[in-house]
């Protein structure tokens, strides 16, 4: 076995690397931001010549998560810094130089503030220090004008036009409210912009439902004139957030004329904009920060984002960062700005440069937006019930089972075969919940029941199979679910993706390879066939579950399979407790250093292959830890730490915790009963996989709820046939 372990470390350095490459450098880059626009808008309401632009264009689906609550501010704030950021709390607050506010100009306010003198600039955000200090803490890092301050920083310049103010300010009035938020995104640290226009002369009366609107004319003359001294010009068109501030004066009917409306005007302003362009030396894109008030009530926090120009190809973006054909983060635009001006990714950046893969069509693209609001919405809703009803269900089961090892009575038969009947049906439920996701349901009530239906149904079939043949294998679902994971993980995780066990893309904590509750399930499945397979003393299969341990942690923690790095190790410790046990020795204490000194040494094999893997763009997050290690210092593994024991704190007060204390209890309480059946060695395997994954994970306990009830369902059946 220990020839095997050897192997094992060997195989790290002989895997294959992926390298994605990036397009090329454009002259010019040119963003259009227009908040609260989805994509059903894009594909429903846009004319005939952004329809056909649109069709053209490479694009995606952009994730709009931020360090706070998603306020327009937040999300373009996020959008610069290339990591979750909070804008200043106003978040809408810029002024042109020339601009009046509370009785001085912007630019005078900016010498009073700083005591510099800058002549050049034009726009600036006056509480730019309050922002700098709400993205700063002992956990997280971000500098909110990222992108501007590092274009600065290289000789390029940057100008931003337009606003979404509903009206234009009151002169002397300090509460009118300020909507100006294309200054995040070319601010440099000090909150100056070289050029632009954001003041009152970008707005004119409208003939429509809002009050005022983009100055489209103005806005293109302003844009023809700075193009020529700018790199990267960023257009605020406002239309749609300032509905968005009307809708609850305006009934659904009006908003939708109106909507049609905007699109006709923003289809006419495109025209005139597209043949100034030169699309074959720069790039355009379009940008939507913030999710619409209709969208979040349905649960879709997705916008869309959309490039035109040198290197783009139509069809789906991608990113390192999310790993799914058309889904890309907001913090990945940053990345890929720099990334196209040929400058490398700052340490503070988390995001990664998108890139574009000619497949996909709009429609794939809507589909894959439905699909992800309904795999949210079933998970938010069934993972709560199943926790709870779990937690209670084995503490139960485990009385009923102790409370008729003590008595007996005359209905002990059919008592046993409904007892057996439960527990097997807790055994199949994590596999229908994870089979039933991969239906088209739409309906909450119709998910649970073809679930639990499915279950329920899979259970009695067993009671009554089992009764007439005696005995029928117990550990077929667990195994059925460990070949499911594992046969994913090797085609790609396309069944985690749409799983309510997956990753969630709304959240944005992760978007690929294994998360951890698949991690649980995959781990708990495992230790679940080793409880059934001892004891035993066929050293056969001792080796076997060894390998298979070590194995699944290279399939587990491998950048393109699992990427979870916790989990890997998890499985690991497993392995070494597995063989730590076996093979005992005179000297344990020497021995459980030198097996303690193997589990130090995969860690650093883990993150040192996904450093030196391929380029940085494809490394996993746990490759970056190293990379901002080296930029960094060991602030950047303090944060991960903090980080860590923030989520985990944070997840105590959740259900979370108490299916894992639940199936923790149900474990131990099931093991001392049954002592003289129960061998030491899979309770050591079983206890030393899921502490691991509770100390490695960032939710470890979402890792050690299904991993502890998986191997309580499985040893609750084992004790069934020693009783009775």
């Amino acid at each position: 076995m220990l020839r095997l372990l050897k192997l094992t470390l060997l195989l790290f350095f002989l895997e294959i690397m992926i390298i994605s490459p990036c397009a090329g450098q454009p002259a010019k880059i040119t963003i259009l931001l227009i908040d609260r626009l989805s994509l059903e808008d894009l594909h429903t309401l846009a004319g005939p010549f952004c329809a056909e632009k649109i069709q053209s264009s490479s694009y995606a689906l952009m994730t709009t998560n931020t360090a706070g609550p998603r306020t327009a501010g937040n999300t373009h704030a996020t959008l610069a810094a290339g990591a979750p950021a909070l804008s200043d709390r106003p978040g809408g607050l810029a002024l042109n130089f020339e601009e009046k506010w509370m009785g001085i100009t912007g630019g005078e306010l900016y010498r009073q503030l700083s005591g510099e003198h800058s002549p050049q600039a034009a726009v600036f955000i006056p509480q730019i220090a309050e922002a700098v200090r709400l993205n700063y803490s002992a956990s997280r890092i971000a500098l909110p004008t990222l992108l501007g301050s590092t274009l600065k920083q290289n000789n390029l310049s940057c100008s931003v036009l337009g606003n979404s103010d509903p009206a234009p300010p009151v002169a002397g009035h300090p509460y009118t409210p300020y909507a100006r938020f294309a200054p995040w995104l070319a601010a440099d640290a000090a909150g100056l912009v070289d050029r632009g226009d954001i003041g009152p002369q970008t707005i004119q009366r409208s003939t429509g439902l809002i009050p005022w609107e983009s100055n489209y004319q103005y806005l293109f003359e302003k844009y023809c004139t700075l193009r020529a001294e700018t790199d990267l010009i960023i257009l605020e068109l406002g239309d749609f957030s300032r509905l968005e501030t009307l809708i609850p004066y305006l009934f659904d009917q009006q908003v939708s004329t109106e909507k049609k409306r905007l699109f006709s005007r923003l289809e006419q302003f495109l025209q005139d904009l597209w043949p100034v362009i030169d699309f074959e030396q720069e790039m355009l894109i379009l940008a939507s920060p913030t999710p619409t008030s209709a969208a979040l009530k349905t649960g879709n926090t997705l916008t869309p984002l959309l490039f035109w120009g040198k290197g783009t190809k139509p069809g789906f973006m991608t990113s390192p960062t999310t790993r799914r054909l058309g889904l890309v983060a907001n913090l990945d635009l940053t990345p890929t700005i720099l990334k196209l001006f040929g400058l490398d990714t700052p340490a503070f950046a988390s995001g990664r440069p998108i890139t574009y893969t000619a497949t996909g069509n709009l429609e794939a693209l809507l589909r894959m937006n439905q699909s992800l609001v309904r795999t949210t919405f079933f998970r938010r809703q069934t993972l709560p019930l199943f926790l709870s009803f779990s937690a209670l269900a084995l503490p139960f089961l485990l009385a009923l089972y102790l409370f008729a090892t003590k008595i007996d009575f005359s209905g002990s038969a059919s008592y046993h075969s409904w007892w057996l009947g439960s527990i097997y049906f807790l055994s199949l439920l994590p596999l229908s919940l994870l089979l039933t996701s991969q239906l088209t349901i739409n309906s909450f009530f119709s998910f649970i029941a073809v679930s639990v239906g499915s279950s329920a149904l899979f259970a009695l079939s067993y009671s009554k199979l089992s009764a007439k043949f005696n005995a029928l294998p117990l550990q077929v679902p667990f195994f059925i679910l460990a070949l499911i994971i594992m046969a994913d993980l090797f085609s790609g995780n396309h069944l985690i993706q749409n799983s309510i066990f997956g990753y969630d893309p709304m959240a944005g904590a992760r978007y690929y390879g294994l998360g951890n509750e698949s991690a649980g399930l995959y781990l708990g499945t495992l230790a679940a066939l080793l409880i059934f397979w001892f004891p035993t003393r066929s050293r056969f299969v001792t080796r076997s579950f060894f390998g298979i341990f070590l194995g699944s942690a290279l399939l587990l923690a491998a950048p393109f399979t699992g990427a979870n790095f916790g989990a890997g190790l998890s499985a690991v410790a497993s392995a070494l407790t597995l063989l730590y046990v076996e093979r005992k020795s005179s000297r344990p204490t020497h021995q459980l250093l030198r097996y303690l000194l193997y589990l130090a040494l995969f860690a650093l094999l883990f993150l040192c292959f996904d450093y030196f893997r391929g380029d940085l763009e494809n490394q996993t997050h746990f490759g970056l830890l190293l990379k901002n290690l080296r930029a960094r210092g060991p602030s950047a593994v303090m944060e991960v730490i903090r980080r860590k024991l923030r989520v985990n704190l944070r997840l105590l007060s959740s259900k979370w915790t108490l299916l894992s204390v639940s199936g923790l209890t149900t474990l131990l309480v099931t093991c001392f009963s049954q002592r003289k059946h129960f061998t030491l060695l899979p309770l050591s395997v079983v206890l030393s996989g899921g502490l691991a994954g509770l100390l490695l994970n960032d939710s470890g306990l979402v890792f050690s709820a299904l991993y502890f009830y998986l191997c309580a369902v499985a040893l609750l059946l084992k004790a069934a046939t020693w009783t009775y």
